[in-house]
């Protein structure tokens, strides 16, 4: 299997310079250091997951891509956390680094989590995120020729996480049952094959819109980043030249 690994996001980099260059008096100063903790929370939960991945049996010509990163027909960004390509069906996954109790609104497309301290938040919906990254996979295949299937899940990479109210239509299981997951769709998908010419087009068309984007804050004052990249491997290095913040 051929595998992309995850690199450290551009919103972490961006976040930590700033962090160290905002004066910590500065009235902005906590909402970017709450604003890196969650990033970085994050960025933990997924190398937890994708771990997993790498006591997997799976097809040998297979694909799997931490972090994938294209755009629309609009020039929306679509940021998948993993996407696995293989000839029987394309698998995406959407994960979540949350602890406490969590459970969906689903009238409210809301994601609800409580902590041990009663303390209630919401997060956006992780089940609308895939299905919009699941649709934009699916009309690129579409696009190419192809009939493949495009499924989706959730996965929770904190173990003590207590998962309630769901969609039924979503899967969404905690990391370790990812094997079990992936075992079950190349069972159940096995008939189910593309031939190699198109599964080695899809492949490298889905590689060539693969672009890694530079994350920029919506904040409420005026940010100055100019950033060069240097190409390290499979990933990509963001070297800070000059930054600089002031209030808005």
């Amino acid at each position: 299997m051929q595998i992309i690994d995850r690199t450290l996001s551009s919103k972490i980099i961006v976040l930590e310079a700033m962090k160290r260059r905002i004066d910590p008096n500065h009235p902005r100063h906590e909402y970017v250091a709450s604003l890196l903790r969650r990033a970085e929370i994050g960025y933990r939960g997924e190398l937890k997951v994708d771990r997993l991945w790498k006591e997997l049996t799976v097809p040998t010509n297979a694909l799997l891509i931490h972090n994938y990163e294209t755009t629309n027909d609009i020039g929306n960004s679509h940021q998948i956390d993993t996407i696995f390509v293989c000839p029987h069906f394309i698998f995406i996954l959407e994960i979540k680094n949350i602890s406490g109790s969590i459970w969906y609104e689903k009238d409210k497309h809301q994601l609800l989590r409580r902590k041990g301290t009663g303390e209630v938040e919401s997060f956006q919906s992780p089940f609308d995120q895939v299905q919009r990254h699941a649709e934009r996979i699916e009309r690129i295949v579409g696009r190419l020729g192809y009939s493949l299937p495009v499924l989706k899940a959730v996965v929770i990479a904190e173990s003590s996480t207590i998962i309630g109210d769901v969609p039924n239509e979503f899967p969404i299981f905690h990391a370790i049952g990812l094997p079990s997951e992936i075992k079950k769709l190349l069972l159940k998908y096995n008939n189910f094959v593309l031939s190699q010419v198109h599964y080695e087009k899809l492949r490298n068309y889905l590689q060539s819109i693969h672009k890694p984007s530079i994350y920029v804050p919506d904040l409420k004052f005026r940010l100055c980043v100019r950033e060069r990249f240097v190409r390290v491997g499979e990933g990509w290095s963001t070297i800070m030249e000059s930054f600089y913040v002031s209030a808005g």
